[in-house]
């Protein structure tokens, strides 16, 4: 199991975190060779994937009822789905 960051080494991460984006490529090859990095590897980026895996799986859950609830708006206001890709919008022809 891998070790905790302590206090100190999670502000150092969150600084190298968020200087991330204007780094040299060079500057992120050292940073992953460093402790700091391995580190990071080996306790955080674990955490970041199983939170991403939660949320699209709770995405993907939601989904349908979101869709069905569209569907339904959309028919009450005289729009409905002809194909996967296609909606018609019916007149009410007296």
């Amino acid at each position: 199991m891998a070790e905790l960051l302590e206090i100190d080494s999670m502000v150092e991460a969150v600084g190298a975190l968020n200087a991330m984006p204007n780094s040299t490529p060079e500057e992120r090859a050292e940073l992953q060779q460093s402790n700091l990095g391995k580190n990071l590897q080996a306790t955080v980026l674990p955490e970041v994937q199983r939170s991403i895996s939660i949320f699209s799986q709770s995405l993907m859950k939601s989904m349908p009822k979101r869709f069905s609830r569209v569907e339904k708006r959309l028919a009450l206001e005289g729009i409905n789905r002809v194909s996967e890709h296609n909606w018609c919008l019916r007149r009410n022809v007296q």
